[in-house]
């Protein structure tokens, strides 16, 4: 459902509504400046940035986005857990990079189309680049970021700062959808 929008957006090619109930499976892109909230299964919410660029399949069991530009953020605090073990309930790909979620409050952003730089908020996300390479497990009470970076047909990770989004922007999420984020302990 469209919790909110400002701006130039559409969905599947047009301007939503509203509160809009949307297909399992849509594609969605915010012009400059515009931005939009969509909650699913009730207690999950991703913030779409502007000049995001992004497919959205939230039909199986395992929920799925494909970001080809610009960033979004989320709360996710309604995800399957009877996937198979190792499984993750929520899959992000970029151009550059991978990140699985089991329940977590992050924060993406594609970089000049090439470089990817995540934020594990509050949680628990895996995170490799799209070879399949600089893979690790973070666990953060409190943003832990890092940046996967092509340069010389190779793709490199390094952690990075806090950029791009805040404490008050995730917890502003998590309100729309009900929920505070304890910044004390690891979201399971």
């Amino acid at each position: 459902m469209i919790e909110y929008f400002e701006g130039e957006v559409t969905v599947n090619g047009r301007t939503p509504e509203l509160g809009q109930t949307l297909l399992r499976k849509f594609s969605v892109k915010t012009g400059s400046g515009a931005y939009c909230g969509i909650i699913f299964d009730k207690k999950n919410i991703m913030h779409v940035d502007e000049n995001t660029t992004a497919v959205i399949d939230l039909s199986g069991l395992q929920k799925k986005v494909e970001l080809s530009a610009g960033s979004l953020g989320s709360a996710l605090r309604n995800l399957p857990k009877q996937l198979a073990s190792g499984t993750d309930s929520f899959m992000l790909t970029s151009p550059s990079a991978v990140a699985g979620i089991r329940g977590t409050v992050f924060y993406v952003r594609v970089e000049d189309g090439n470089n990817t730089y995540i934020c594990d908020c509050n949680g628990i996300v895996h995170m490799r680049d799209i070879g399949k390479g600089n893979e690790r497990t973070v666990e953060a009470t409190h943003h832990a970021a890092y940046r996967y970076t092509r340069g010389g047909g190779a793709i490199t990770s390094a952690q990075a700062d806090m950029l791009y989004h805040s404490d008050q922007m995730m917890e502003l999420g998590a309100a729309r959808i009900g929920e505070t984020i304890d910044w004390t302990r690891v979201e399971r």
